[in-house]
C-alpha cells in the first residue's frame, strides 16, 4: 500500500507537469481571425430510442455535428443505462482510446525523467503498470464521501450498458484533479449586452490528443423527482457525465478555468485531494441551485479541492459571479469588485471575465479588449465571430448560453478523423445552436 500510494503520488505531479496551461508567459500580442461560418440553427434529427432514453444528432453529419442525448428516469442508473444503450459504439471509442492515451501521456513523461535521472527500469515499469490506476484509485477513495451516490449509479449503469470497465469510467472522471486545463470565461448582462440578456461563455483548452472531441454530446437529464434535481444541460463527449460546461432549466449556466499560474494577488488557498471533484461540484450546481445565491453557497460549503475560476451567471437575478476557488479560500466577484485588479485585467461594467488563467496578461487583455470593443451589443453570435476567434480560446470545446433566451450554442474541436481540415480548432469551426428552454420540457416519446 505504501509502494503504491508514493506511486500515485509521482503520477500525480506528473500529470500537473503536463498539464495544458497557457502559454501566458511567451505568448506575442496576435490576434486570429474572425470565425465567418454561419451557425447551424437547424432541427435536431431523431436517431434511435430506448426505455428512459432518446437520441438525436444536430448538424453536419462527421464533422460540425454533435449528439444530443435525452435521459429520463428515477435514478442516476436509469440515466446512465439508456445512455450507454444508444451510445454503446461511440462512448467504447471514446473512453477506450482515452485512457490509451492517458497512460501513453504518463509513460512518455516517465520515460524521459527515469533518463535524465537514471530512475531504473524496475521502477519506470511499476509506474507505468500501476501508476495511473493508483493514482485515480486513491483519488477516488478521498473524494467519495463527497460525492452524490447517483453519480457512481450513472457511471455503473453505462459500464453495464456497454460492457465497459466500470473502474476505467469512475478512473477517467477523476483525470479533471489531478491535471489542469487553460480555459477561459465571460458573463455578461445589463449594458453589456443587446437586448440586456444574461450571457455566458465557457471556452475550454485543453488536451485534444486523447479523441474526446470525436463524439460530442449534450445530455438533457430529465428528472422524475426532485432527489435528482431539475432539468438541466450537460455539455461534454460520450461517457461523460461530470460538467465541465452546463446550463439548467432554471436559467443557471457554469464556467470554469484550471489554474496553472496563481502568483498575483489576491492569492489562492491551498489546494487538497480530500473533497468533491470539481466536475461533480459544478454539476451539483446546474443540477440543484435555483440561483445565483445557491450556488455561491453550494461552492461556500463544499469540500473544495484544487485552484480553480468558476463563472456563474443567472438570467432570473440578472447577474453572473466570477469564483476564486481553492480548498481553504474561496472569493466571489461581481463587477464592481473583480480580480486580479491590473492594467491587463481592467474591470467592465456588468462583465465578468478571465482569459486562459490568473495571472495570464496577454489572453486576459486580449479578452478585456474584445468584450469592451462588442460592449452594449454582445451577443452569442458575436461572441463566436469576433471573441473567442480573437483571443483564440476554446480549441476543444465551447459553449455560448443565451440563458435568457435558453439558447445554447456549442462548437468541438475537429474530429480525429477530419485532420486534413484546415480548420481544427473548436473556435475556428462551425456551431450549433439548441432551444434547451424547450428541449428541457420534451416529453419522452416526442419527436
Amino acid at each position: 500500500m505504501k509502494r503504491q500510494l508514493i506511486v500515485a503520488l509521482v503520477v500525480a505531479m506528473l500529470f500537473l507537469q503536463r498539464g495544458d496551461a497557457a502559454d501566458c508567459n511567451t505568448r506575442q500580442n496576435i490576434t486570429g481571425p474572425p470565425n465567418n461560418f454561419p451557425i447551424n440553427t437547424s432541427d435536431p434529427t431523431f436517431i434511435a430510442r430506448v426505455p428512459n432514453g432518446e437520441l438525436f444528432s444536430v448538424g453536419t453529419n462527421g464533422t460540425d455535428f454533435t449528439f444530443l442525448l435525452h435521459v429520463y428516469g428515477n435514478s442516476g442508473y436509469d440515466f446512465g443505462y439508456a445512455a450507454g444503450q444508444l451510445l454503446k459504439k461511440e462512448m467504447t471509442h471514446v473512453l477506450t482510446n482515452a485512457w490509451a492515451y492517458f497512460l501513453s501521456q504518463i509513460e512518455e513523461q516517465i520515460n524521459g525523467i527515469a533518463h535524465h535521472y537514471n530512475i531504473s527500469q524496475q521502477i519506470v515499469d511499476l509506474i507505468s503498470e500501476i501508476g495511473l490506476e493508483a493514482a485515480l484509485d486513491l483519488q477516488n477513495d478521498v473524494a467519495a464521501q463527497f460525492v452524490n451516490p447517483e453519480i457512481y449509479a450513472e457511471m455503473q449503469g453505462i459500464a453495464d450498458a456497454t460492457s465497459l470497465s466500470y473502474d476505467m469510467i469512475r478512473r477517467i472522471h477523476m483525470i479533471g484533479e489531478i491535471t489542469r486545463g487553460a480555459c477561459s470565461l465571460y458573463g455578461a448582462w445589463g449594458n453589456a449586452t443587446k437586448d440586456s440578456k444574461v450571457l455566458q461563455l465557457r471556452a475550454l483548452d485543453w488536451d485534444c490528443g486523447a479523441g474526446l472531441q470525436d463524439y460530442p454530446l449534450v445530455t438533457i437529464y430529465h428528472p422524475s423527482n426532485i432527489s435528482l434535481g431539475y432539468p438541466f444541460a450537460n455539455i461534454g463527449w460520450t461517457g461523460w457525465i461530470g460538467t465541465l460546461s452546463g446550463m439548467s432549466s432554471n436559467k443557471i449556466g457554469i464556467s470554469e478555468i484550471g489554474i496553472s499560474y496563481p502568483n498575483y494577488p489576491p492569492y489562492f488557498g491551498d489546494e487538497t485531494y480530500v473533497g468533491i471533484p470539481f466536475v461533480f461540484l459544478e454539476r451539483q450546481i446546474v443540477q440543484y441551485g435555483k440561483s445565483v445565491a445557491d450556488a455561491i453557497s453550494i461552492i461556500s460549503d463544499a469540500n473544495r479541492t484544487c485552484r480553480l475560476m468558476l463563472g456563474v451567471a443567472d438570467a432570473n437575478a440578472h447577474t453572473a459571479r466570477l469564483v476564486q476557488y481553492s480548498h481553504s479560500e474561496v472569493n466571489f466577484y461581481d463587477d464592481t469588485n473583480l480580480e486580479p485588479l491590473a492594467w491587463w485585467h481592467p474591470r467592465i461594467d456588468n462583465v465578468v471575465y478571465a482569459g486562459m488563467d490568473w495571472f495570464c496578461p496577454f489572453y486576459q487583455h486580449s479578452m478585456y479588449n474584445q468584450l469592451s470593443m462588442y460592449h452594449g451589443s454582445l451577443t452569442p453570435e458575436l461572441s463566436i465571430y469576433n471573441v473567442t476567434s480573437a483571443v483564440m480560446t476554446g480549441d476543444l470545446h465551447l459553449a455560448v448560453y443565451d440563458l435568457s433566451e435558453g439558447l445554447l450554442y456549442v462548437g468541438n474541436h475537429a474530429p480525429s478523423w477530419d485532420s486534413e481540415s484546415p480548420f481544427q480548432k473548436g473556435y475556428e469551426r462551425q456551431f450549433v445552436r439548441l432551444n434547451v428552454s424547450y428541449l428541457f420540457t420534451k416529453p419522452y416519446g416526442i419527436n
